[in-house]
């Protein structure tokens, strides 16, 4: 996967954990994701690096972690990794609504706008 090492950006995936999704391709979903942050230019400083934040939804919508709650790759990595396979229904419009009310305030670690 060809680097984004100069770009800065915060960056919500929001993760279906639907019991449709099964086991397996769940994890193969946290795979793709490692792997992708891994292109990424992780690190501590917000006005330098990117972040990420992850949001899994199932019957519920689940923050598995803000924008701001880690800095380095590892840490994200680890991250996705310890993430639990909600395995309920599907409330994917609950998902899309969290990502566009709230996965960008400064609450939920996003840098302020401008």
């Amino acid at each position: 996967m060809k680097g984004c090492n100069n770009s800065v950006a915060d960056i919500v995936f929001v993760v279906d954990g639907s019991g449709s999704i099964g086991y397996d391709n769940f994890d193969k979903v946290k795979i793709f994701l490692k792997k992708f942050i891994a292109a990424l230019n992780i690190g501590p400083d917000p006005n330098l690096n990117s972040r990420i934040s992850v949001v899994q939804f199932s019957g519920i919508v689940q923050v598995e972690f803000k924008l701001n709650d880690y800095s380095t790759l590892e840490e994200y990595q680890a991250a996705i990794g310890n993430i639990v396979y909600l395995s309920q229904g599907t409330q994917t419009d609950k998902a899309l609504d969290y990502l566009a009310t709230q996965s960008f305030l400064p609450s939920s670690g996003a840098r302020p706008a401008g």
